[in-house]
């Protein structure tokens, strides 16, 4: 805390643009440099992150003078705490920044994997497992992204992927970039995930999806131990409490997930444009190229 204090009274800052909005210390800083402009840009989704909306009681009013969010669902939390804060919705800021239209969709699926080093979790291994039967009944092929650069700690991950002899799996990517991702699976007629927020912002640019997770197959002790210490979390989409829908499922066995895959990857554009329409109040804000976020700056 030190450090970060006495960087900011050496470089003089006017203004501090950041996107650590989990960080207790942001919100301290108007205390000392009462002059700074604070502007704050969300870069993951809290509405899912106890440990922030617990924090959140404690910052006090007028700590922040701009707050950028994902959506209108952020805004009136962040309205309720944060009095004297402007509260902008503009969308994520690098999904904004990706975007891309009249893409030539690969007919293959990209798994985002939330693999995190000697952290093997019950989701990832079953998302693979089901994906795999799926596309060997379906004669289709997948992918797998993974969250990180190169390393070399991935033996445990390369262990069970030849040990389970995916048939149907073609590629494993590195991120070589921070908008890897981003650019990588538009590219797919379906991509498959538990709960990156990358999904949400994929969802909001109309990429078709499957979000699946183990939410229903344990208590809450039970899923965050299966799940290497993931919380369990009490909606999947924002305001979304159902257990199952056209593109989820809080369930992970076949049946489940064969609906789930058969409805997202072969509806038409039609029937996924009017699916994703019923959610539109739950989507994530869609603003190419930031302009939002440029001209308010």
């Amino acid at each position: 805390k030190n450090y970060f204090l006495n960087f900011i009274r050496v470089t003089k800052p006017k203004f501090i643009i950041t996107a650590w909005v989990y960080d207790i210390r942001v919100y301290e800083i108007k205390k000392i440099f009462p002059h700074i402009k604070i502007i704050a840009i969300q870069s993951g989704n809290f509405l899912q992150n106890e440990t922030f909306l617990k924090n959140l009681k404690l910052f006090n009013k007028g700590k922040i003078d701009y707050f950028f969010v994902f959506s209108k669902n952020e805004k009136k939390l962040l309205s309720k705490t944060l009095k004297k804060t402007k509260i902008i919705i503009s969308g994520s800021f690098l999904n904004n920044h990706y975007i891309k239209k009249k893409l030539i969709k690969k007919k293959k699926i990209i798994i985002l994997s939330e693999y995190k080093v000697k952290r093997l979790n019950f989701n990832e291994k079953k998302i693979i497992y089901y994906v795999n039967k799926f596309c060997e009944i379906k004669n289709l092929k997948f992918d797998i992204q993974l969250r990180y650069n190169k390393i070399k700690e991935l033996n445990e991950y390369y262990d069970f992927i030849k040990n389970n002899n995916f048939r149907k799996l073609d590629k494993i990517f590195f991120k070589t970039h921070k908008g890897f991702s981003y650019i990588k699976s538009k590219y797919y007629k379906l991509v498959v995930g538990a709960s990156s927020t990358l999904l949400h912002e994929l969802f909001s640019a109309g990429q078709k999806i499957a979000l699946l997770d183990s939410y229903k197959n344990f208590n809450s002790i039970d899923y965050e131990k299966n799940n290497m210490g993931k919380e369990k979390y009490k909606k999947i989409l924002y305001n979304i409490k159902k257990n199952s829908g056209f593109f989820w499922s809080n369930k992970l066995n076949e049946k489940n997930v064969n609906r789930v895959l058969n409805n997202s990857f072969y509806c038409s554009d039609n029937k996924w444009f009017k699916e994703r329409k019923k959610y539109e109040n739950n989507l994530m804000f869609l603003n190419p190229e930031n302009t939002i976020l440029k001209n308010e700056l």
